[in-house]
């Protein structure tokens, strides 16, 4: 018997960043490091950017549609939809500085080091609201496909 996964290239678009994001610092592979972060940064904006454009206003839709007293929910989750795609905006230019200004060759530890911190940290912080968010779209849509609407016999 063999279980079948829905593939969800979000989902292992931001797996894959935040396991890179996690790797600790090897001296040599900073460039490396850098390059890779873009890759991996740019998949994910691309899968990201599409949901927010075609899936989001769906489930938005059905959620209203299903549940209109949950409005006020769907509202809150739509407005985090601009200020989602300002921080990816945001994070992928402060890689593509930290790309470009970091020279492993020429700079001490010390002179990077606290700039890749602040990268990390604000890659993870990025990575865990776009998951928040995604996990409240998927809970108020269940919420208003299942909940009870008091219609009786």
């Amino acid at each position: 018997m063999t279980a079948t996964k829905k593939l969800d290239p979000i989902a292992e678009s931001l797996q894959r960043l935040e396991e890179h994001l996690e790797l600790p610092y090897v001296s040599g592979d900073l460039n490396a490091w850098s390059e890779t972060l873009s890759q991996l940064l740019c998949e994910a904006d691309k899968h990201i950017k599409g949901e927010i454009a075609t899936e989001h206003g769906r489930a938005y839709e059905a959620i209203v549609k299903n549940h209109s007293n949950l409005r006020q929910e769907v509202e809150k989750l739509r407005a985090q939809d601009p200020e989602i795609l300002a921080a990816l905006d945001s994070f992928g230019q402060q890689a593509e500085r930290f790309t470009s200004a970091i020279d492993e060759t020429v700079l001490a530890g010390q002179q990077f080091q606290q700039k890749r911190e602040q990268l990390i940290n604000d890659g993870l912080a990025l990575v865990l609201r776009i998951r928040r968010q995604r996990a409240a779209i998927d809970t108020w849509l269940g919420e208003a496909l299942q909940r009870d609407n008091g219609v009786g016999d």
